[in-house]
């Protein structure tokens, strides 16, 4: 009997050595990076599973009565942050007065540290002299019709018709004018930021 069950022992011992060495072989033969791609696969499994699973009552947004146990509200522990204590201790941790502080000790305090915080005068604006010109608008009827006038426009436009207009030279002028003084408040303005 114990050379049958030496035999059968001998029998199993080569054979699961082999099959150990065919394991640890595919381990070494897996790049590093499918050993982490493998964990990775895994991994989402798992998060999959639980995104997919059926949540808590808690975390199921709006839950009417009906959809959770009885009392369950009363026995869950809410946490929830209170901002308005975390203010006034700091405001007091800062060294500033805190806001239920009396008038009359705040006045008492500044007195003590003899901050006179006095209000400088400052001399009233002198009354502006400007006054704008009335805008003559004349009630005399135009001499050219609203289709006149869009035809002509037209053709200054797309066919660049020339027109007898006496103040052309003074709008041009101006424009250039306006052009220079406009460039050189742009670099003004930048130079200063």
């Amino acid at each position: 009997e114990d050379e049958m069950e030496l035999g059968h022992v001998e029998k199993e011992g080569p054979d699961d050595f082999d099959d150990d060495e065919e394991e640890e072989d595919e381990r070494v033969q897996q790049s590093e990076h499918a050993k982490a791609s493998k964990c990775m696969q895994t991994k989402l499994a798992k998060l999959e599973t639980a995104q997919v699973a059926e949540k808590p009552w808690q975390h199921r947004g709006e839950v009417g009565a009906a959809d959770r146990p009885q009392n369950s509200l009363l026995e869950t522990v809410l946490d929830f942050d209170q901002v308005a204590n975390e203010s006034l201790d700091q405001s007091e941790q800062q060294g500033e007065q805190a806001p239920h502080q009396s008038i009359e000790d705040i006045i008492l305090g500044r007195c003590k540290d003899e901050l006179w915080d006095d209000v400088i005068c400052r001399s009233a604006l002198a009354p502006s002299t400007f006054r704008p010109k009335a805008v003559d608008v004349s009630t005399d009827k135009s001499k050219e019709s609203l289709s006149q006038l869009y035809e002509s426009d037209f053709k200054k436009q797309v066919m660049g018709e020339k027109t007898n207009d006496k103040n052309e030279a003074a709008r041009a002028s101006a424009r250039d004018l306006l052009a220079k003084l406009e460039a050189k408040l742009d670099k003004l303005y930048s130079f200063h930021f």
